[in-house]
C-alpha cells in the first residue's frame, strides 16, 4: 500500500507559492505577495472524462461547461463523466482563452479546457478574476495555458 503524502501546512503552501524577490516583476507595497501561479491553482483536469461537441444534448440532466462563450455548452445525461471533485473551479478554455467560474455540477466538454481548482491559501473568486484580466497573448487555436503557468503575479492581502 502506498504512504500517503503528508498535507502540507498553510504556512508551507505558501513559501512554496512565493516568487524570489530577484524574480519578481516589479517592486509591491510591503504588504502584498509575489506569487507563482501554478502553485495557487491545481490543474485537475481529467482527460478520461471529457465530452465530445457533437454528443451534447440540447436537454439534459447535467450541464457541459466547454471552452466557449456561452456558460453552459449543452447537456448530458452520462452521470459518469460528471466532475466529482471540490467546487468551485475555475475553467481556462486552453484554445480561447475563456475564463469561468463554476460552481455547480458539470461534464467538461471536450479538447482544450483545463478544470483549475484554487488551493487553499487562495480565493477562488480573486483567482478567477486574475485569471480573467491576465493578459495571455492571442496565439490564434494554439494552446496558451502554457502562459498560465509560467506566470506569477502580485497578491494583495485578505482586506485589499
Amino acid at each position: 500500500m502506498a504512504k500517503k503524502k503528508p498535507e502540507e501546512s498553510l504556512d508551507e503552501l505558501l513559501e512554496k507559492a512565493l516568487v524570489k524577490e530577484d524574480e519578481q516583476l516589479y517592486a509591491v507595497p510591503g504588504n502584498w505577495e509575489w506569487v507563482k501561479f501554478d502553485t495557487a491553482l491545481t490543474n485537475v483536469t481529467n482527460a478520461q472524462k471529457k465530452l465530445k461537441q457533437k454528443k451534447y444534448l440540447e436537454v439534459g440532466n447535467i450541464t457541459v461547461v466547454d471552452q466557449g462563450t456561452k456558460l453552459i455548452g449543452g447537456y448530458t445525461n452520462q452521470k459518469d463523466l460528471q466532475y466529482n471533485g471540490e467546487l468551485p473551479v475555475i475553467i481556462f478554455g486552453d484554445h480561447t482563452r475563456i475564463v469561468k467560474f463554476i460552481g455547480f455540477s458539470f461534464v467538461q466538454g471536450a479538447d482544450g479546457v483545463k478544470v483549475l481548482l484554487p488551493n487553499q491559501i487562495f480565493n477562488p473568486k480573486f483567482m478567477y478574476y486574475f485569471l480573467r484580466n491576465f493578459y495571455i497573448p492571442d496565439m490564434g487555436y494554439r494552446r496558451h495555458f502554457k502562459f498560465v503557468k509560467e506566470a506569477s503575479f502580485s497578491l494583495p492581502p485578505l482586506p485589499e
